[in-house]
């Protein structure tokens, strides 16, 4: 949590002619700098044994690559929070996957 005391989640969307962008912004623990570019190795995880797989953020990244888009992740350290950026090329109209 950050100093503020306050717990928060916010989530804000933008657009140009050619991307979609959603940021999903907290003020959780936050993420060490260097965990940031493990994040979504397959199969890393933080939590002990047993509680988790590591699979959530890597499989959201390759998704996100089939689709041509991106996501990246930011923190400013321990305590004060991660946003998540997930970028997504916009479809022609009528356009199908």
């Amino acid at each position: 949590m950050n100093n503020s005391g306050r717990h928060f989640i916010e989530i804000t969307c933008s657009e140009d002619a050619d991307l979609a962008e959603i940021r999903v912004r907290d003020s959780g623990v936050g993420i060490p700098t260097e965990n940031l570019s493990k994040l979504f190795q397959p199969f890393y995880t933080t939590k002990a044994a047993g509680k988790g797989t590591g699979l959530g953020l890597a499989i959201v990244a390759k998704l996100t690559e089939e689709m041509n888009g991106s996501i990246a992740v930011t923190s400013d350290g321990v305590g004060r929070g991660a946003t998540f950026i997930l970028k997504l090329k916009k479809s022609s109209t009528g356009e199908t996957g």
